[in-house]
């Protein structure tokens, strides 16, 4: 026999066919049938057919609970607990596969009752065995987790294929997950990207975000950024706050046959940004800041790098302290600027190292502290801050802040410094190798590379010195010469 049965689905119910047996539950797919608000052609059909249907089952009684039923879910999804449970308890006695589904849930989290998954599997079971396809996903979940008992990966995928059966969207996208992360099955990407690929079709917003960031970064499929950004923009579509902070950060530096849209990166950003995606709000602070997609407004970034650093995030707490510093867009204090360059310090945020080691070493904002300016540009320099490496340099060079003197360190940052750019640290590499100075032997040609590409990044001293007699004396005799 073929029933008509309901489940919810992104807050509508809609209709699947399932094979059920007639004696022992024709009744139960009744009730919950009746208690569906349609919203269809063919409403009147539909009610006529329950009429008959109780009519010939002799369930006259079981068909008048149908309005409680929903009047229970509504109770349970406004967050009425309470009232959930008054309603929805006894029907789960009786029988009923979506109250039972709802009790379980209650169960599983706490709701209404005290939290309880032993209980919660015990509904859910009843629920799945008569054939809930919500159900099925939850307890095929409560299996692979080992919620309410022991783990069982087999007896998981035997829940999640029957729900999938179904055509559960859930489902779907947990089995896809499955194979995604080897987790109760032999990893398989490929077939993690079938199951996803079902699921997302069918509107399943965790699906298409999956699909998305996987086309996007070309993991388990080969990389194409256009279809990544169409599914991440289904699932953004669907206000997933991940799937629109991707979508902008894609936007906003554009690559390979994806455009860059800085106006687009802001409309997603902004998004996020507005359902508390601290990266979204962080990077939003930046638009604003920059006039990138946005009017340049600096109380709109310290407005949004104030909410993201609200919330931990580091970079926006080192720019919330870089705007206090400064002055910019808020009144100056060097006080609060410390204390957010410390918060996003402690978190590993090299910028905020160094700037907090600068206030220490010039004592503003703290008590002058040379030994704990050292410490915080070590952090930092560790971190590959190519200012706090030269910083560091001279630190060993002068032998002051808490070290002692030692060139051979000095060259030791000031050559990652140099390595990417620096030019002070450029300059200094040069006037150490022309000297023979920090472990190094004299040479001509390596000095005058890093003078050559100091003078290149603007060093004023080292043109001078690449036009003076002393570049074209190999440097070695300028004894005058000193580091930067």
């Amino acid at each position: 026999m073929v029933a008509l049965a309901s489940v919810k689905k992104g807050g509508v119910y809609i209709f699947y066919t399932q094979k059920i047996n007639l004696h022992e539950r024709l009744g139960v797919a009744v009730r919950e049938m009746n208690t569906i608000n349609l919203h269809h052609a063919g409403v009147e059909m539909v009610k006529s057919l329950v009429v008959v249907l109780c009519a010939l089952t002799l369930v006259t009684r079981v068909c008048a609970q149908g309005g409680p039923l929903q009047e229970g879910i509504s109770a349970y999804q406004v967050g009425d607990y309470g009232k959930a449970l008054s309603i929805l308890e006894p029907l789960a006695e009786q029988g009923g596969s979506e109250s039972q589904f709802y009790l379980g849930m209650m169960y599983e989290y706490g709701r209404g009752v005290s939290r309880d998954r032993n209980e919660a599997e015990v509904w859910l079971h009843k629920s799945a065995e008569l054939g809930f396809a919500a159900a099925q996903n939850q307890l095929g979940v409560m299996y692979f987790s080992g919620r309410g008992g022991a783990k069982d990966a087999a007896e998981a995928m035997n829940w999640l294929r029957k729900a999938a059966d179904q055509g559960d969207a859930d489902a779907l996208y947990n089995i896809g997950k499955n194979f995604a992360d080897g987790i109760g099955v032999e990893k398989n990407v490929k077939e993690a990207m079938r199951w996803y690929l079902r699921a997302a079709e069918l509107g399943q917003a965790d699906a298409q975000y999956a699909l998305g960031v996987r086309y996007s970064i070309g993991q388990g499929v080969a990389k194409d950024v256009v279809e990544g950004v169409h599914w991440l923009t289904r699932a953004a579509e669907q206000g997933d706050a991940s799937a629109q902070y991707d979508l902008g950060y894609l936007y906003g530096k554009g690559e390979g046959s994806l455009k860059k849209d800085v106006a687009m990166a802001a409309h997603w950003l902004r998004k996020a940004a507005e359902q508390g995606n601290e990266d979204a709000q962080y990077l939003l602070g930046v638009m604003y800041n920059n006039g990138a997609g946005v009017a340049k407004d600096d109380a709109q970034a310290l407005h949004w790098w104030r909410k993201a650093a609200e919330q931990g995030q580091a970079a926006a707490q080192n720019s919330l302290g870089t705007m206090y510093a400064t002055g910019i867009g808020v009144d100056r204090d060097a006080a609060e600027a410390a204390n957010w360059f410390r918060k996003a310090a402690n978190q590993g945020d090299a910028d905020a190292q160094f700037s907090l080691g600068g206030m220490y070493s010039d004592g503003i904002g703290v008590a002058r502290d040379k030994v704990e300016a050292t410490r915080w540009y070590r952090k930092a320099a560790e971190q590959g801050n190519a200012v706090a490496q030269y910083n560091l340099g001279v630190r060993f060079h002068n032998g002051k802040g808490g070290v002692s003197k030692d060139d051979a360190m000095a060259v030791r940052w000031w050559r990652k410094a140099a390595e990417q750019g620096m030019a002070k640290a450029e300059y200094n590499m040069g006037i150490m190798y022309a000297k023979g100075r920090g472990g190094l032997e004299e040479d001509r040609d390596e000095a005058e590379r890093w003078l050559r590409k100091a003078a290149e990044h603007g060093h004023e001293k080292a043109g001078a010195a690449l036009r003076s007699w002393c570049a074209s004396h190999f440097l070695r005799h300028c004894s005058t010469a000193t580091v930067d």
